[in-house]
């Protein structure tokens, strides 16, 4: 369990983004008390990391640096990324880690978005994709991992814990107003629907999705997989045999 954190905002200096950034390090590092990471990637855009450090402990810190200035941060375990990796080395890529989430950025590299076809496993994760100038997130596809997002004119916030965002808005004397019309549904099914918190302007983006970000705008969402069409495609295997 790691928490990942970033924010896209051209009101806030830079100086105060780096003090939100290390506010929201504090707020998620009892998710990962190992190691913790801040990029400022541009002057409107900061990433932020904190890390428990169980693959690769002593080079997997975060946020990771791609090719051409992309960077990731990350949350999760991908189950095959072994294999994944090994494909790649065949194909020419070269790695600085033993890493799953350098196998995630090396997989951007090669097929954008795409990459979600391959990856197997829970995870969260950010990616700010330089060339583009846009961030890429998506949730793994059951939504195992946690992933909130604000999005407003021309500000846009992401975090691993619904609490951090609240926190780090009350910090700026600026509280996120109660979506009272949704008391009674989490008082009957014990969560909330879809895509929606306890906050009006928090989301939460729904299991097997992704989002891109330009400008602090959401530019793309879509469903990448859902339970209906993996059902589908299930062949049941008949174990039976005749005699």
């Amino acid at each position: 369990m790691c928490g990942i954190f970033g924010l896209y905002s051209k009101k806030i200096s830079e100086k105060n983004k780096l003090k939100i950034a290390k506010l929201a390090i504090n707020l998620l590092n009892h998710r990962g008390p190992d190691d913790n990471g801040i990029i400022s990637l541009n002057q409107n855009t900061i990433f932020c990391h904190s890390r428990l450090s169980i693959i690769d402990i002593s080079n997997g810190r975060q946020p990771m640096e791609g090719r051409n200035g992309n960077f990731i941060v990350f949350n999760g375990e991908i189950v095959n990324y072994k294999k994944l990796k090994k494909q790649l080395i065949e194909e020419g890529f070269s790695f600085k880690t033993n890493s799953d989430t350098e196998v995630i950025l090396k997989l951007y590299e090669k097929y954008g978005v795409n990459l979600l076809k391959f990856i197997k496993g829970m995870f969260a994760f950010a990616i700010w994709d330089a060339k583009n100038n846009e961030m890429f997130l998506a949730r793994d596809h059951t939504g195992i991992k946690p992933l909130y997002y604000i999005q407003k004119k021309e500000e846009f916030y992401f975090s691993s814990e619904l609490l951090a965002l609240k926190n780090i808005f009350k910090s700026n004397n600026s509280n996120l107003l109660t979506n009272e019309k949704l008391f009674n549904e989490y008082l009957i099914f014990g969560n909330f629907p879809l895509k929606n918190t306890l906050y009006k302007d928090v989301f939460s983006l729904p299991p097997g999705h992704y989002i891109k970000i330009k400008d602090g705008q959401l530019t793309e969402k879509k469903k990448y997989w859902d339970y209906v069409s993996y059902k589908d495609n299930y062949k049941t295997i008949n174990y039976s045999s005749e005699n």
